[in-house]
């Protein structure tokens, strides 16, 4: 089969030639075909040597995606068999029997770009953003189902990233038959997950290292937990503290079930403009605070919060980058670091 022939300007072979997967428009010179979206294409530096194939992206300004930095490798499905049976082999030592949920194929850093699996025990929620992966579709579905055994597979291809791709949304089962209720098991403690209408692919499985670190850092110690979403961290931390409240923003139907779990104290705050006073006002309630919500989120909160949360001892930021003043721990998800003055 003939494929169109991408050749780049010159110099801008160089990314490639590090192994960056993406190739931007402004990168292009020359097409030689007219390859429609999620084609395969090859690439080529300015001189002619052939440097990689990849999928193409008319829509995109990240115009194609590398599949292969061998630009004689066959893209047919038995490749992507073996891209994702090798994914899912490197998670094996995840799950275990303390643990039976985590991200099992991660885009570009399996080599598969756009394509994104999460296991929650017995379901794999996918989610596709790019058009190569939406060509190739059945093909990564059929590999992840022979790899993973698991009983339904769901789709979760909403997310806005689709429409720079010239894509529609979509979502809803695609294999298999979905239980009435998703739950997993992460370090031995039970969590419910909503595939259908929760954040992500339902659960936020890349906190898992946080949740596990947040609870050593609070042994023994009152912690006020904000923006818990479905109370994670709180289910985390329930074990280990007497006393545990948690300001739940988002998830209200999952307030009455935290609410059930002895120890902890779960109320409803609504947005801004409220009085927090009665809440963050008090320091003596709590040694360890946990704030775990975006930035952009929490911009609006901040002329309210920082004044009272900021003086808090033990303040914890698990997933914006604003820096409170005087934070005594910061545990910075995308650096993968913890820092602590306790």
């Amino acid at each position: 089969m003939a494929f169109a022939r991408v050749t780049l300007q010159p110099g801008r072979e160089k990314s490639l030639a590090q192994w960056h997967p993406w190739v931007f428009s402004g990168s292009i010179a020359t097409v030689d075909g007219a390859p429609a979206g999620g084609d395969t294409v090859l690439l080529h530096a300015s001189d002619g040597t052939p440097l990689a194939s990849a999928a193409w992206s008319p829509e995109s300004k990240i115009r194609a995606r590398v599949w292969s930095f061998d630009p004689r490798e066959n893209i047919d499905a038995d490749f992507f068999r073996a891209r994702v049976r090798t994914a899912v082999r490197a998670r094996d030592e995840l799950l275990d029997s303390a643990h039976n949920a985590c991200r099992l194929i991660h885009g570009e850093s399996d080599g598969l770009p756009g394509f994104v699996a999460d296991r929650y025990q017995d379901v794999v929620v996918v989610q596709i953003f790019a058009a190569g992966a939406e060509r190739w579709r059945d093909a990564l579905i059929d590999a992840l189902a022979e790899a993973t055994g698991c009983a339904a597979i769901y789709e979760r291809s909403s997310v806005d990233v689709r429409t720079l791709e010239g894509l529609a949304p979509r979502e809803g089962p695609v294999r298999g038959t979905m239980p009435p209720q998703v739950s997993i098991i992460e370090d031995g403690l039970s969590f419910i997950v909503d595939v259908a209408h929760g954040q992500k692919t339902g659960f936020y499985l890349d906190q898992r290292n946080n949740r596990k670190r947040v609870r050593a850092l609070t042994s023994g110690r009152d912690v006020l937990n904000c923006f818990c979403y479905t109370g994670g961290f709180t289910i985390v931390l329930k074990p280990r503290d007497q006393r545990k409240l948690s300001v739940d923003d988002i998830i209200s139907e999952l307030r009455p079930k935290i609410a059930q779990v002895p120890g902890i104290r779960a109320f409803m705050v609504n947005r801004p403009p409220i009085n927090l006073g009665g809440t963050f006002g008090a320091r003596s309630l709590y040694q360890f605070t946990l704030q775990d919500t975006d930035t952009a989120e929490l911009y609006r909160w901040a002329p309210i919060m920082e004044g009272k949360m900021r003086d808090l001892p033990g303040l914890v930021d698990v997933n914006s980058d604003l820096q409170l003043k005087n934070p005594q721990i910061r545990i910075d998800m995308d650096r993968d670091k913890i820092s602590s003055s306790l």
